[in-house]
């Protein structure tokens, strides 16, 4: 499922025009007496704005993604035919990160690893990112 505090390129910029107003607002009315609820809105907004993924460029129109996080040290082998990827291994702190955008549609991706093989079934929609992650587990 998407999530849903990703935010397509229209609504980051509502959310910067908002910002920005009230930004503006606050700078006029420096006495509000709704200057702390107007300050956790523009607090609120950034955040959801920095939630954005670390190598997913902004959507182009009518494109979906799927943001893999690859947070082992062995990259992964991503069939989703007709495309294949490479989501780069984690290098010391950093994880491996790739963001292909996608046309909506169902996919099937074929995801390998080591000698391990797994199947998930994906929904792109346009104008959401679909998070995917990896990492062992040792049980």
């Amino acid at each position: 499922m998407p999530r849903p505090g990703f935010l397509n390129e229209v609504q980051k910029e509502e959310f910067e025009k908002a910002i920005e107003a009230l930004e503006k607002y606050l700078q006029l009315v420096p006495n509000a007496s709704d200057r702390a609820e107007v300050e956790a809105d523009i607090q609120h907004m950034r955040d959801i704005l920095a939630s954005q993924p670390p190598c997913c460029e902004p959507l182009q129109p009518g494109k979906g993604a799927i943001w893999f996080t690859n947070y082992i040290g062995e990259p992964l082998h991503v069939d989703m035919s007709p495309y294949v990827y490479e989501v780069p291994a984690k290098q010391g702190d950093v994880d491996g990160c790739l963001c292909p955008q996608l046309d909506p549609g169902h996919y099937t991706l074929v995801i390998q690893v080591g000698g391990g093989e797994g199947h998930w079934e994906v929904d792109i929609v346009a104008g959401q990112i679909w998070p995917f992650s990896l990492e062992y587990r040792d049980y």
